[in-house]
């Protein structure tokens, strides 16, 4: 008997390797979730043509079909980058628009299973769809895909016009997208049924999915963790400086048009581009996204997004989200600052009425008249007559957390008229990036990205964890998973309210969310006053402010 039921088992499960997508036949390989469970890995499957020669600065294509079996068992190419560290080598290559498809053992076309597109972060510019395993999203039968698209310069170049539109990162996601809703049925997944998870920079790509045409229609679910953007985008005057800057970098003999930066910057190496933008850093590793979305021209060619989401309406303002943040975001940024003897932090301290406006990005998008006001203001603020330094690291925290990342969040939560389960993440693993980062020993909150190494696999943050730890991500895990499936976080499967609490959706204007840590508790008024106070400073942040 147990010997027929391994022949079936291995029979099924090698037939769900060998998969024909409309491009033509691939055949995968195993993997096992940290409990053992075997499921399938896809990998390196083309969604669009590479984006090389011609098709730079262009709207991705739809990927051609392949003739006999595309091997999908090896890692894939990752689209180019480097670190923030301006020594780091650049990796990946420009014929990258390639995902993994990851799925239960034995699924099968028809099963209808639910999905789920995991836009990774890293400032709009870092990373690729390997870093992020799905050894513990595989645990709740679900499948998941995790695209390449391009990075950096590359991803967000822009003229401001429509000689180079820009946002070709977004459009790489919205065609990944368009793959996933032709061809995820023949892994068994249920094109209906799609949620779209991003954290961080990809979680504001998230956001502004939620409002462009292009992505009408191609999933239905939201999970937003630490980003948002209703303002923030660099006008056409900083846009024109940037594009110029570059090319002036990149050697260009003529910048006086957009066609002449187009013909030059077609004609550098892929590896150039990252290693340029390096060199635009202000102070430090500021601003942290150089390039980054934009609206465009509505003459471009298949715009992504032509006016600001402060002013756009959601093409479905009833699908439900998941939207939030840790309570210490910044922490791994303060760290950072308060290392070495704290001299970045010194200089904060000294010469903040240039660092404030540099650091939180509003130099660029706020009119001159108003920086030193605001500046001083914040300080006055959260660090009163005290030292920006060691002794006001928390206050620090708080500053930077608010600044980038809780206040555009709780606006874009006023903002979404459909159901919104909210949370403030608040459980510090033993897996801490705010000592990855600045090796700072007060605690400061939880850091930025924390909770994602507790939803995904990775080889240093799983050797990392404790048991503790890892009953808190299965439970978390669960949590991600239901809402996937149906929308709702705590059902189907049960959910141990002992360790992670009863999630209510927010139905009032005060915010209800659930603080998510050991017995997590639903609380009321998230950052109450603080967005508020922030709103009242005359940023002139808003795209439609510079006309």
């Amino acid at each position: 008997m147990y010997k027929c039921l391994v022949i079936v088992l291995v029979t099924l499960s090698a037939e769900a390797l060998i998969i024909t997508v409309d491009q033509g036949t691939l055949n995968g390989t195993y993997l096992t979730t940290r409990r053992g469970k075997l499921f399938n890995a896809f990998y390196g499957i083309p969604f669009a043509q590479p984006p090389v020669g011609e098709l730079r600065f262009k709207s991705p294509k739809e990927a051609k079909p392949w003739t006999g079996v595309l091997d999908a068992s090896a890692v894939p190419t990752g689209c180019v980058e480097t670190d923030w560290d301006v020594n780091a080598p650049v990796l990946g290559s420009e014929d990258c628009l390639n995902l993994n498809v990851y799925t239960p053992l034995n699924a099968r076309k028809g099963d209808n299973i639910s999905v789920v597109v995991y836009i990774f972060g890293g400032g709009f510019k870092g990373f690729t769809n390997m870093e992020f395993g799905p050894q513990y999203i595989l645990e709740r039968d679900v499948i998941l895909v995790i695209p390449n698209y391009r990075l950096g310069a590359l991803g967000f170049m822009t003229t401001g016009d429509s000689v180079i539109p820009g946002n070709y990162q977004l459009k790489d996601q919205t065609m990944a997208m368009k793959w996933v809703q032709k061809n995820i049925h023949h892994f068994g997944g249920d094109p209906n049924s799609v949620t779209l998870q991003g954290h961080s920079a990809a979680s504001i790509c998230v956001h502004l999915h939620t409002v462009s045409p292009l992505s009408k229609g191609l999933f239905h679910k939201v999970i937003m963790q630490s980003g948002a953007s209703m303002s923030g985008f660099w006008g056409p005057d900083v846009i024109r400086g940037i594009v110029k800057e570059f090319a002036t970098k990149a050697g260009c003999p003529d910048i006086t048009s957009s066609k002449s930066i187009l013909s030059c910057l077609m004609s550098l190496d892929a590896k150039t581009f990252p290693k340029i933008e390096q060199t635009m850093y202000v102070w430090d590793s500021n601003p942290l996204s150089v390039f980054k979305p934009s609206i465009e021209d509505e003459n471009s060619e298949e715009p992504f997004i032509t006016k600001s989401p402060s002013t756009a309406d959601y093409h479905n303002p009833h699908m439900p989200w998941i939207i939030g943040l840790t309570t210490g975001e910044a922490s791994y940024k303060v760290a950072h600052y308060l290392s070495n003897g704290g001299e970045l932090a010194a200089e904060i301290d000294q010469y903040y009425k240039i660092l404030f406006p540099i650091t939180l990005s509003y130099l660029w998008s706020t009119k001159l008249i108003h920086l030193n006001y605001i500046s001083q203001t914040l300080r006055a603020h959260y660090f009163g007559d005290r030292k920006i330094g060691a002794e006001t690291a928390h206050e620090m925290t708080q500053f930077y957390t608010h600044g980038m990342f809780g206040v555009p969040i709780i606006e874009v939560i006023r903002s979404y008229p459909g159901p919104k389960y909210v949370y403030w993440y608040d459980y510090k693993s033993n897996y801490s990036r705010q000592n990855l980062d600045g090796y700072y020993e007060e605690d400061l909150g939880v850091a930025h990205g924390e909770e994602v190494y507790l939803l995904f696999y990775t080889a240093v943050s799983d050797n990392a964890l404790t048991l503790a730890d890892q009953m808190f991500s299965e439970e978390l895990v669960k949590r991600w998973t239901n809402f996937m499936k149906t929308g709702n976080p705590n059902f189907p499967i049960g959910i141990n309210t002992d360790i992670t609490g009863f999630w209510e959706p927010m139905v009032t204007n005060r915010i209800e969310y659930l603080r998510i840590e050991l017995n997590g508790t639903m609380e009321t008024d998230l950052y109450k006053g603080i967005s508020e106070f922030w709103n009242s400073l005359p940023f002139g942040s808003k795209y439609e402010d510079w006309f």
